[in-house]
C-alpha cells in the first residue's frame, strides 16, 4: 500500500507534534490553568445633605455596586469587606470558561454558538477581587485618611478567531487557507495591594489620592507579532511562521507573599459639588509591576516547514508507526531557548467621568447616576451607563443599571442592599444576563459589600 501522509487534523487528534496546539495551547492552556464586565474598583463619592461626601477608596464605580449609604453625618471611622467578580468578553460567556478549566464536555453545537459571535478578534477579560478597607474621618479639618488591602487576581487576551477555531475544530477548515495568529495579547497576573490614601474637601471641592505598593507573586505574559499556519489542500503539509515573547515571574506555585515582583500604582479622584448635582473625575490603577531578574523568558521569531507522519502499512498503525517522530527535534524548532531576565506588566488603568443628582421625592430617595469610563486594555470601547438607586424610609436600597461598551454591547444590572446608621450592606450584579444566561450572554459579575461605620 502507498505511503499515507496524515494530515495536521489527524495529528491534533492523537495529539502528537500538534503544530497549533504547541502555539496555542501556550495562550489558552497558560492563559486559564493558573487558576474576574470590564470595571475596575472606584471611589465614588455620593450625594448626602448638600455636601460632597468622601467614601473609600477601591470600590466599584457607582452603577455597578457600592449603594449610598446617605447617612446625614459622617460616622468617625469605617470598616469595609469588599468582594467582586467579573468576567467580560465580546465571545466567550462564562460557562465555556468554567467547562474548559473544569475539562468539561464542549460539544460541537456549543463550539458553534461561540464561534458564532461576530468580529475576527476574541477579546476576554476578567477579575476576582477581595479585601479590606478602613477609613477614618477627621472632622476638625475635613480630612480622610483611607488605608486597605486588596488581593487581586486579573487575566485579559486579545486573540484572534482563527486560534480559537484552531483550538476547537483542528485545521480541516483552513485547507488552502492560512489561520492568522497576529498580534495576540495575553496576561494572568495575581497580585496583593497594600494602599494608603488622604483626602480633603474645600468648600464644595473634594481630592484624594491614593498609593499602592504592589506585591506580585504569579504572572503570565505572552505576546505575538506576525505569525499564522497555513495548510496545503489535503493537508499534506503545514507552513507555519510565528514571532512571539513569553514571560513568566515563577515556574510552580508562588507563595501568596512571596514577592517575585513588585511595584507601585496611584488612585486620583476629585469631585465638585454643583447646586443641582455632583461630577466626578477618577484615575485608577495608573501603574506597574516589576519583576526579577529570576524570571523566565523565551521569545522567537521563525518559520518551519512540517510534512506529518509517514506511515508505510495503514492497516498496521500501532505506537512504533511514531518512534520515529523525532519530538525533541521539531520541538526545538518551535520554541526557544529558556533565558532568565526582568520584564514589566502595566495595569490596566482606568479613567471615569460620572454625574450624579437626587430626585424629589416624598416617599422613596433616588440617585441617578450617569457616566463613562475606559480601561487601558486592547481595544476596549468607552463603556457608557445609567445607574438608579432607590432609598426606602426602612433602610432598603435597591438599583437597577444599564450600561454598554467595553468588550460586551449591553448590560443590565440589579442591586438590593440595607442601611442603618452604622450598617451598609450590598449585593448584586451589573451583569444579570450572563448569571441567568451564563452558557449564552458573554459578560457575568457579582458584587458583595459589608460596611460598619463607628
Amino acid at each position: 500500500m502507498h505511503n499515507v501522509v496524515m494530515n495536521f487534523r489527524k495529528a491534533i487528534e492523537m495529539r502528537k507534534l500538534v503544530l497549533t496546539l504547541l502555539l496555542f495551547f501556550v495562550i489558552i492552556e497558560w492563559s486559564f490553568s493558573q487558576k474576574t464586565d470590564s470595571i475596575l474598583d472606584s471611589n465614588i463619592v455620593v450625594i448626602s445633605t448638600g455636601t460632597v461626601r468622601p467614601s473609600f477608596f477601591n470600590h466599584e464605580l457607582s452603577y455597578l455596586a457600592d449603594l449610598p449609604t446617605l447617612l446625614p453625618e459622617y460616622r468617625k471611622n469605617g470598616l469595609a469587606f469588599t468582594a467582586s467578580f467579573h468576567q467580560n468578553s465580546n465571545s466567550l460567556p462564562l460557562g465555556f470558561v468554567m467547562k474548559f478549566l473544569a475539562k468539561g464536555e464542549i460539544n460541537t453545537a456549543y463550539k458553534d454558538r461561540i464561534t458564532s459571535f461576530p468580529g475576527k478578534r476574541i477579546r476576554y477579560e476578567d477579575e476576582l477581587k477581595a479585601g479590606l478597607s478602613y477609613q477614618h474621618y477627621f472632622s476638625k479639618n475635613k480630612v480622610v485618611f483611607y488605608a486597605s488591602y486588596f488581593h487581586r487576581n486579573m487575566r485579559y487576551a486579545d486573540i484572534t478567531k482563527d486560534a480559537l477555531n484552531l483550538v476547537l475544530y483542528g485545521n480541516k477548515m483552513y485547507e488552502d487557507k492560512t489561520a492568522s495568529l497576529s498580534n495576540m495579547n495575553f496576561e494572568n497576573l495575581m497580585y496583593n495591594q497594600f494602599s494608603l490614601g488622604i483626602g480633603k474637601q474645600e468648600g464644595k471641592l473634594f481630592a484624594a489620592v491614593n498609593l499602592s505598593f504592589l506585591q506580585g507573586f504569579m504572572d503570565n505574559q505572552l505576546r505575538t507579532t506576525n505569525a499564522g499556519i497555513y495548510t496545503a489542500p489535503y493537508g499534506e503539509y503545514i507552513d507555519a511562521k510565528y514571532g512571539f515573547t513569553y514571560n513568566q515571574a515563577n515556574e510552580g506555585a508562588s507563595p501568596f507573599f512571596g514577592l517575585k515582583g513588585a511595584g507601585f500604582s496611584g488612585d486620583v479622584h476629585v469631585g465638585y459639588q454643583f447646586e443641582k448635582g455632583l461630577l466626578q473625575f477618577d484615575v485608577q490603577d495608573l501603574g506597574l509591576i516589576m519583576w526579577g531578574k529570576e524570571s523566565i523568558n523565551y521569545g522567537k521569531d521563525t518559520a518551519i516547514h512540517f510534512e506529518g507522519v509517514v506511515i508505510d502499512n495503514i492497516l498496521k498503525i500501532n505506537s512504533s508507526s511514531f518512534g520515529r517522530l523525532n519530538v525533541d527535534s521539531i520541538v526545538k524548532d518551535v520554541a526557544a531557548e529558556k533565558t532568565n531576565r526582568q520584564y514589566n506588566t502595566y495595569l490596566p488603568a482606568t479613567l471615569s467621568l460620572s454625574f450624579s443628582h437626587r430626585l424629589k421625592t416624598k416617599t422613596v430617595g433616588i440617585q441617578m447616576n450617569y457616566g463613562i469610563q475606559t480601561r487601558w486594555l486592547s481595544n476596549y470601547y468607552v463603556m457608557a451607563y445609567v445607574k438608579s438607586n432607590f432609598l426606602f424610609q426602612n433602610g432598603l436600597v435597591t438599583s437597577v443599571s444599564i450600561s454598554g461598551g467595553g468588550y460586551s454591547l449591553f448590560n443590565l444590572g440589579a442591586e438590593i442592599g440595607y442601611t442603618t446608621r452604622h450598617i451598609n450592606f450590598m449585593f448584586g450584579t451589573h451583569n444579570l444576563l450572563g448569571l441567568v444566561a451564563p452558557n449564552h450572554y458573554p459578560s457575568s459579575s457579582l458584587n458583595l459589600r459589608l460596611q460598619y461605620s463607628f
